[in-house]
């Protein structure tokens, strides 16, 4: 007997349209770890109080170490409830947070990027006056965290430059392989934004490699 076909998952709910980013692989940046990360996990505790966070995490390829990624620095935050967004939204749009989209399917995440800096915490920018690096923020309630643990061994793997070189490369690879297809255009008439297909085009190589995170052990 065939398997009952699969339960459709809930679409991701846009609460306005997501701000373009351009879809380009840079070589690793240091100080995204030791100077942009720690900026942007300060101004979320100052939004928000400490009191209200659990934890905030580094996540995605900006957080590992001499991994050629968007420059765009991805967080995982942890908060009580994800879903009770009038205790914290207001709060980060007031930080300079663009509240996007709310994802029943992923957690219960609620996504925003950072869209404007307050005065005295400004992002460095380059010539023609773009900043030198973007914010996303995915926000997790303490119950559902499955995805942030994903992100994190996912992070803790790729970042054994040696015993996981292979995993590394292969990753890379498929981030440019995406970048590309989206820039010629072969991800027209894909669902979502252009950072969506970007995610979507990649997303199989990052299930092969938490297949073998998973199945380590480690």
């Amino acid at each position: 007997m065939p398997p009952p076909p699969a339960t459709p998952l809930p679409p991701i709910i846009y609460t306005r349209p997501r701000p373009p980013q351009r879809i380009q692989i840079v070589p690793s940046d240091p100080t995204w770890r030791t100077v942009a990360f720690p900026s942007v996990a300060a101004r979320l505790r100052a939004a928000l109080g400490p009191s209200s966070i659990i934890a905030i995490h580094h996540v995605g390829s900006t957080s590992v170490p001499g991994l050629a990624a968007k420059p765009i620095i991805d967080v995982n935050l942890i908060i009580e409830d994800s879903t009770d967004e009038a205790s914290y939204i207001p709060l980060l749009e007031a930080a300079g947070f663009m509240f996007v989209s709310r994802d029943p399917a992923w957690s219960e995440r609620r996504y925003l990027v950072l869209v404007e800096d307050p005065p005295g915490d400004e992002r460095a920018r380059s010539a023609n006056g773009e900043a030198e690096y973007g914010v996303s923020v995915g926000v997790y309630g303490r119950a559902d965290t499955a995805h942030v643990e994903d992100h994190l061994r996912l992070r803790e793997w790729l970042s054994d430059v040696e015993g996981h070189k292979g995993d590394r490369e292969a990753y890379v690879a498929a981030k440019r392989a995406a970048a590309e297809a989206v820039a010629r255009g072969e991800a027209e008439g894909e669902e979502g934004s252009l950072t969506d297909r970007y995610h979507a085009r990649k997303r199989g190589v990052i299930e092969e490699i938490l297949e073998r995170v998973y199945k380590s052990g480690e």
